[in-house]
């Protein structure tokens, strides 16, 4: 993206899409590079859920390529391999730092058992999710439809634009004609 931004040529850039997801650092990235655009970024979208679609709801607009298209899974996770864990305690014994008490926090308490302090951390991402993307999304409908559509579901093109995570339903054609559009919006 900045090397689209610096190339003179370059008009506009379009970040076509097919992604389940991905973990937050990847779209803490994107988004970092996205809020340094000067010319316009167009997402355009055949299936963005999760971390991908938090990339692609910073960008001036987003189109999902079909009626069909899927968007969403708004939510975080976080994954724990208890098998794996098991064999760590038996086969290692960590020593940390006494200033240090909450240095893997998370992993040791997991390690004793109690799974409290990843679901806390769970909790925190969704919001921040949530709220990252109520922020920069017109997201539309009362406070149930809202709900509802930051809840993790996932919706068709159609239902993403009706609530707000999609501006509009095109072609890359028609994507195209948008970045075209949004030109004079960076002059």
């Amino acid at each position: 993206l900045r090397a689209a931004y610096d190339n003179k040529a370059v008009l506009g850039v379009i970040i076509e899409t097919n992604s389940g997801g991905g973990e937050v650092l990847a779209a803490t990235m994107l988004n970092s590079a996205l809020s340094e655009r000067n010319k316009p970024v167009v997402g355009f979208a055949h299936m963005a859920a999760s971390a991908a679609y938090w990339a692609l709801a910073n960008t001036d607009e987003v189109i999902a390529s079909g009626d069909n298209a899927e968007f969403g899974s708004i939510g975080a996770m976080v994954t724990i391999d208890k098998e794996g864990l098991e064999k760590y305690r038996a086969r290692f014994s960590d020593f940390y730092g006494a200033t240090a008490p909450n240095k893997n926090a998370h992993t040791r308490t997991a390690l004793e058992g109690d799974f409290s302090l990843f679901q806390m951390r769970a909790d925190d991402m969704t919001k921040n999710f949530q709220d990252a993307i109520a922020g920069v999304r017109p997201l539309r409908g009362g406070e149930q439809t809202t709900k509802e559509t930051l809840s993790g579901k996932m919706f068709s093109g159609a239902d993403a634009k009706r609530n707000g995570l999609v501006d509009s339903i095109g072609n890359l054609r028609y994507a195209v004609k948008r970045v075209n559009s949004l030109k004079s919006k960076y002059k």
